[in-house]
């Protein structure tokens, strides 16, 4: 039997969001972490890291978050009836 695995893939920043480098969410492939951080007062940040079993670079698309997800794998067992 398979585990689900969790995989988390943040969109880009829009351009009137400002700049990539200065992102709430950053995104870490290499680590297979997200970390989000969220300014406390003027001189600090809190940051929490959250870990996936797979983490998508803001640029990569849709099909391939379907694709290398294991999403197809599922779907198809669903769709066989899956014991």
């Amino acid at each position: 039997m398979q585990r689900v695995r969790v995989v988390a893939r943040i969109r880009p920043k829009l351009e009137h969001e400002g700049k990539q480098e200065d992102a709430v969410v950053q995104t870490s492939p290499t680590t297979l972490s997200v970390t989000l951080r969220s300014p406390t007062d003027k001189n600090s940040v809190l940051l929490k890291a959250f870990s996936f079993d797979r983490v998508f670079p803001p640029g990569a698309t849709q099909a391939t978050v379907f694709l290398e997800s294991g999403v197809t794998t599922l779907v198809d067992q669903a769709l066989d009836g899956y014991r």
